[in-house]
């Protein structure tokens, strides 16, 4: 299962790049996926919060993930 990954702020600089093309080896949940993404981007552990959204819709933990689905990371708001 291939899925797109789109970064924005922190998480682009963590990942390397704003988009990122990934391979998954089955169905898994948004809560999976957050553990599969910081155990390859182990940087992506120091954020405060991370917010997940499924094409243009933000989710749950418990949401599975499909295959071609585009991923885009939210990183947590700073300035003042």
């Amino acid at each position: 299962m291939k899925v797109q990954v789109v970064a924005f702020g922190i998480t682009k600089d963590i990942l390397g790049s704003r988009n990122v093309r990934m391979d998954l080896a089955g169905p898994v949940t948004v809560g999976e996926f957050r553990l599969i993404l910081e155990n390859r981007f182990t940087g992506l552990k120091q954020l405060k919060s991370l917010g997940i959204a499924i094409n243009d819709r933000y989710t749950r933990d418990s949401m599975e993930i499909n295959d071609n689905d585009e991923i885009v990371l939210i990183p947590p708001v700073s300035g003042g």
